[in-house]
């Protein structure tokens, strides 16, 4: 399942600082929870601002697992009635990329829901187990 701050005041200042709405108690409360990058776990999820960034981490630590990748090429369709130039500008505004690739145990997270019946939303955190030419078995994680 999605993970869900519960944290009333918590909660409170993030959507303040994300209504540009903060003030000087809101940026007390966070910098007394400032966590020097060192003593960060390999394995917290990490959150980035950009693309450029969340790629950034992921070619890193790609490289620092082991076992060899394996790539996977995206096979886009052009939507009904759209032009090869429409169909591109939508895949590019999803976010969503043209070639992935994924190691054995890999942690990933979903950023589209994809079976909401069964708990597959976008934030669900698994770890990729393996790819046949149909189908890729995801493992989530409690």
């Amino acid at each position: 399942m999605p993970i869900r701050q519960v944290d009333q005041v918590l909660i409170d200042v993030l959507n303040k600082v994300r209504a540009c709405r903060f003030d000087e108690d809101n940026i007390r409360f966070i910098n007394e929870r400032a966590v020097h990058k060192s003593d960060i776990s390999p394995s917290c999820l990490r959150l980035y601002a950009t693309r450029k960034n969340v790629n950034k981490a992921n070619s890193k630590e790609i490289k620092r697992l082991s076992g060899n990748p394996i790539s996977i090429s995206a096979h886009d369709s052009i939507y009904n009635g759209s032009t090869r130039k429409a169909t591109s500008r939508a895949l590019k505004e999803k976010r969503l990329l043209k070639e992935l690739e994924l190691k054995p145990d890999m942690p990933v997270m979903l950023i589209q829901n994809l079976r909401v019946s069964r708990g597959w939303v976008n934030g669900t955190l698994a770890k990729f187990r393996e790819i046949d030419e149909e189908n890729i078995l995801l493992v989530k994680q409690a």
